[in-house]
């Protein structure tokens, strides 16, 4: 009988191959994505803290504009601001800067009280400090503005911000 040879044409990579690489690659996975994971959170922050200078630049250009002095803003909600007949200005130039979608008209005095303007605002937040806190403002006699977010006005260990003149 004659003999045959057998030539071996196998081609790619054993089942224990891809298992070992499935394994190495898990590994790694598992120690680079809490690093990721922080890089993505700080990029969130630093677009938070874009929607808080356009605010700040609103606030502002609302007290410069304004009729009537503002004297003082302490550590206000911009709930609060956005809700007060007298900083007509600063809600003007909050819709414009931030889009007329966040009231029904832009005639009305003040925020309607069905529309949230805050909500609208933190809409646009994409970090967990951004979601989870609120906005406010600072505005004192000698004219520092301050705006920045954060869970209440005296945390100042998670804020986004300050953006102040």
């Amino acid at each position: 009988m004659k003999k045959r040879i057998k030539i071996k044409n196998d081609k790619g990579f054993s089942l224990v191959e891809l298992l070992v690489v499935m394994a190495i690659m898990a590994i790694l996975v598992g120690a680079i994505a809490p690093q990721v994971n922080k890089y993505v959170e700080k990029s969130r922050e630093a677009r938070d803290l874009q929607l808080v200078s356009t605010v700040f630049t609103a606030v502002q250009t609302g007290i410069a504009s304004s009729e009537t002095q503002v004297k003082t803003i302490t550590n206000k909600d911009i709930d609060y601001v956005l809700k007060t007949a007298a900083y007509e200005n600063i809600q003007d130039e909050i819709i414009d800067l931030l889009g007329n979608d966040l009231v029904a008209t832009k005639d009305e005095p003040a925020f309607p009280t069905d529309i949230d303007a805050v909500d609208a605002i933190k809409s646009k937040c994409l970090s967990k400090k951004g979601i989870n806190g609120r906005l406010y403002v600072d505005y004192t006699a000698d004219g520092k503005l301050s705006v920045y977010i954060a869970k209440n006005s005296t945390d100042t260990e998670n804020r986004i911000g300050p953006v102040t003149n």
